[in-house]
């Protein structure tokens, strides 16, 4: 009977990435703070990448926009203060498709046309855009950038995948905790005005 074919050992690198994104998922997730949280998950994202710079867009379901609610890094001039439609530029195609972006070189890509100069300016020249979806809901986006061109490979689109599930749930965690206090914020001054109607 033919022996199965051995299985290829982890290698350092795998193992590390796998210690990293366990720590930093842990980290992304043990915050309450919603704005603790956006940092957390950009720093972590440049991190567990070895990138030069890391975003979280908010998708604001009222505007029905996308805009920068915590940068990183490289790039944080050319994000910061940036609002996008659905559909606009590549963070908007990440939010309509709900699916993972890569670029490799931002300056050859025709998804950037015009803006490519603003992009050049700001040192980002290669990027992943992945959603922060929680269940089916597009909670925002998570962007990572480089310096320099570069072969992006599928085991760092995962790597910023797996990252992005974990952020989602601690964004959601965080933006649930946030509409709790708020509310009993809320019902602590209604039954002071009730007390005070009552004397």
């Amino acid at each position: 009977m033919a022996g199965r074919e051995p299985m290829d050992a982890p290698s350092g690198s795998d193992e590390r990435n796998v210690a990293v994104l366990l720590e930093l998922g842990q980290a992304v997730c043990s915050e309450l703070d919603l704005d603790a949280v956006l940092r957390r998950t950009a720093e972590a994202a440049r991190t567990l990448l070895e990138a030069q710079g890391g975003s979280v867009w908010q998708w604001d379901e009222a505007r029905q926009e996308l805009y920068v609610a915590a940068a990183v890094g490289l790039g944080v001039a050319a994000v910061v203060g940036t609002r996008m439609k659905m559909g606009e530029a590549v963070v908007g195609k990440v939010v309509a498709e709900k699916k993972t972006i890569h670029i490799q070189d931002v300056l050859t890509d025709p998804v950037f046309g015009r803006a490519a100069g603003r992009v050049r300016e700001s040192g980002i020249r290669a990027l992943v855009n992945t959603p922060l979806l929680y269940r089916d809901e597009v909670l925002g986006v998570m962007g990572v950038y480089w310096e320099s061109q570069r072969e992006i490979s599928q085991r760092e689109i995962d790597l910023a995948q797996m990252l992005a599930n974990y952020a989602a749930i601690a964004i959601r965690n965080a933006r649930t905790y946030e509409e709790v206090a708020a509310s009993r914020r809320r019902l602590a001054a209604h039954s002071r005005e009730l007390e005070v109607l009552n004397r």
